[in-house]
């Protein structure tokens, strides 16, 4: 019986990004019959999620709350409470992520979100509606007890990410696979590492989602914000290249 719910439950943990570091403690309260309970867990962003940069020297503090489902056979993880720490900063950013039949906001998302960036998940409203959307959260606008104002951008805002990319000159995603690559950093809410041209010459910087103003933020190597104005326009468009491609590797198959 509790092997059956420790299964689903690493599962659940691995998919979140926690690995396997709360397995150990995770058997022991089950083991124990707790009603309900907590574990904790901390995180460097350099040495947990690859960004091994010193821009990225944030930490993370994670409370995650098990409790009995309502037949009271089987535990399951109901939510989690991410505090980002930032480097050098004294006021913490905390809020509190629900999770559902094991899915929900991964950990390293959770990161993203808390450091003011979008990131796009589907999403089960109070209707049953199922949606694909972005998600942001509103950080002036915060509750103690479940963190900070969700902000939803759906189809109907009309935030088109390909559309987006292709009205700048960002280098080398026109390659195969680098396309793929890069959207889906983007969707997670990465601060993508890139090249583009400003005024005319190759940068070295990254590249973040923007799905409130429609658009997408540059930031050089220190993370200083780059006016778009000043990003090149690619010739020819990367999203002509990248459908030419797609089409070409159609006919290959």
């Amino acid at each position: 019986m509790i092997e059956d719910n420790l299964g689903p439950l690493y599962d659940c943990l691995k998919y979140l990004g926690f690995g396997t570091f709360l397995n150990t403690q995770l058997r022991e309260c089950i083991e124990n019959r707790l009603s309900e309970f907590k574990l904790k867990l901390s995180m460097n962003v350099q040495a947990e999620y690859g960004d091994n940069r010193p821009e990225f020297a944030d930490a993370v503090h994670y409370e995650l709350y098990f409790l009995k489902n309502k037949e009271g056979q089987r535990y399951l993880l109901d939510r989690y409470r991410a505090t980002l720490m930032p480097d050098n900063v004294v006021s913490l950013i905390s809020h509190v992520f629900p999770v559902k039949n094991g899915l929900g906001i991964t950990g390293k998302e959770s990161f993203n979100l808390l450091s003011g960036r979008a990131v796009n998940k589907l999403v089960v409203f109070k209707n049953n509606e199922r949606e694909r959307v972005w998600l942001k959260l509103d950080l002036t606008e915060w509750d103690p007890d479940k963190g900070f104002n969700v902000k939803y951008y759906g189809g109907k805002h009309g935030f088109n990410l390909v559309n987006v990319i292709d009205k700048f000159a960002i280098l080398g995603i026109e390659t195969a696979g680098s396309m793929d690559q890069f959207l889906r950093s983007l969707e997670q809410g990465n601060l993508h590492a890139v090249s583009f041209v400003k005024s005319g010459k190759e940068v070295n910087g990254f590249v973040t989602a923007n799905p409130h103003f429609k658009t997408i933020d540059f930031y050089d190597r220190n993370l200083s914000q780059i006016n778009r104005k000043a990003i090149n326009r690619p010739e020819p468009l990367i999203k002509e290249k990248y459908i030419e491609m797609e089409e070409k590797k159609g006919l290959g198959r």
